[in-house]
């Protein structure tokens, strides 16, 4: 993922896509759908007071537990929708 960029003044310099993130805050007990550009390896941290579930939605199981301070990397499927509960967690 390496990309070319040219400042104001010509010059060129190889840089690599950081991508974005975003806060998902945990509200009563109902999970919440992450956005669908989350592909590939997605960082999760639960930077909530609580445990929190990382979730594929339709798949067996009853999810990933991330503890309350703790980062996981999980690798997202194109097309799969990922749900988040029980905690604040910030996606990237």
């Amino acid at each position: 993922m390496k990309t070319i960029f040219v400042d104001a003044n010509s010059r060129t310099s190889v840089v690599g896509v950081l991508g974005f993130g975003k806060n998902y805050v945990h509200s009563g007990s109902e999970s919440q759908e992450i956005d669908s550009s989350f592909v590939g390896l997605v960082r999760f941290y639960n930077y909530g007071d609580d445990d929190g579930t990382v979730k594929i939605k339709g798949a067996t199981g009853d999810g990933m537990k991330i503890p309350a301070g703790h980062v996981e990397y999980i690798g997202i499927p194109e097309g799969a929708t990922v749900e988040v509960s029980g905690s604040d967690f910030n996606v990237m």
